[in-house]
């Protein structure tokens, strides 16, 4: 039977169904972790790392047996699938979470009190003072008392300090797409670039090639070609981190050069103009794998506004190409992760 129950809950039930009791004998065996997490989750080491901080020493040979499978799910908030198989039986628990961190820091605690009982992350409770009681004489008058007041329950968290955290994880891309409103007409845009990112935030930075297109003064062949490049910086918020689909929305700047090369006529030279501006961008991320900590791929779309508008121009001629207001970008990212 699978048992639901709250942080609090599954540590006060650790802590209760673990306590060492006398006359137990040890147990030889080995203990196991099998954990499986998004990727903005702590990893496996991480928590078998925690484990050993607490009971204050390596894992090893001799230690209790104990298996314990634990899974966290992609819902938001997370849930923890946990099952602790031991020589007293097995049990199985769905544990409600804030987070991926307060989760991870809940199955370490329940390893370590299941492979030794003595060890606990939380102080223990002073047991309470009873005073003695009044011996009864027939000549005095039982006095009532007072009911007893009913004891506050206090929720029980991990310990803040110490505890398994999220780490960054890096990440890389490339995004093939077209382009429009920065060079004549659409085009095609080439971006690679690399990141890092947390649970529900992200920092990218992406080298991106406008290839060229051409410009054309009248009825003649004189006109420019027009090419840009730049490097842009975003940060992202994405809400829904950890799932299948993952919805970044980015803010960002970014800086470069555009180039226009005459043509058509006698004396044609290159004119390089700086080229910078402002971006707000979405996406939508699919991690298509089981393990979606590796890969995922998906359309992104950005909205960018130059703070100046480059021209270029032929001797005579007048202006062949003015860069737009605003400028539109449609890719597919196809991106790798490393935890």
């Amino acid at each position: 039977m699978i048992v639901r129950v709250r942080v609090a809950e599954a540590l006060a039930a650790a802590l209760r169904l673990h306590a060492p009791a006398e006359g137990d004998a040890e147990h030889g065996g080995a203990a196991t972790l099998q954990w499986t997490a998004p990727a903005v989750c702590p990893d496996e080491a991480a928590v078998r790392s925690r484990v050993e901080q607490i009971i204050g020493r390596p894992l090893r040979e001799g230690d209790e047996a104990v298996r314990v499978v634990a899974r966290v799910t992609d819902d938001e908030p997370p849930q923890l699938q946990l099952s602790i198989t031991s020589d007293s039986g097995s049990r199985e628990r769905v544990i409600d979470g804030r987070d991926c961190a307060e989760l991870a820091e809940v199955t370490a605690v329940l390893v370590a009190v299941a492979v030794d009982p003595s060890a606990s992350p939380l102080p223990p409770a002073p047991a309470p003072a009873l005073a003695p009681a009044p011996a009864a004489t027939p000549s005095t008058a039982a006095t009532p008392r007072p009911e007893p007041r009913a004891q506050r329950s206090t929720r029980v968290r991990p310990a803040a300090s110490g505890g398994v955290a999220a780490r960054p994880a890096a990440t890389i891309h490339v995004a093939p797409g077209v382009g429009l409103g920065a060079v004549p007409g659409p085009t095609a845009v080439l971006a690679v670039g690399a990141g890092v990112r947390w649970l529900h935030a992200r920092i990218d930075l992406a080298f991106e090639q406008w290839f060229a297109r051409p410009a054309t003064l009248g009825e003649g062949d004189a006109g420019v070609d027009v090419r840009a490049f730049r490097v842009g910086v975003r940060g992202c918020y994405v809400p829904t981190a950890g799932r299948v689909v993952e919805l970044p929305l980015c803010a960002g700047l970014f800086g470069g050069a555009m180039r226009g090369d005459g043509r058509g006529v006698p004396r044609t030279n290159a004119q390089r103009i700086a080229w910078g501006g402002a971006q707000l961008e979405a996406g939508l991320m699919f991690a298509p794998l089981r393990d979606r900590r590796w890969f995922a791929v998906g359309p992104m779309l950005r909205l960018q506004a130059p703070f100046v508008r480059p021209a270029f121009s032929l001797d005579g001629l007048g202006v062949a190409h003015r860069t737009g207001v605003l400028g539109f970008v449609g890719a597919i990212q196809v991106e790798l992760r490393f935890p």
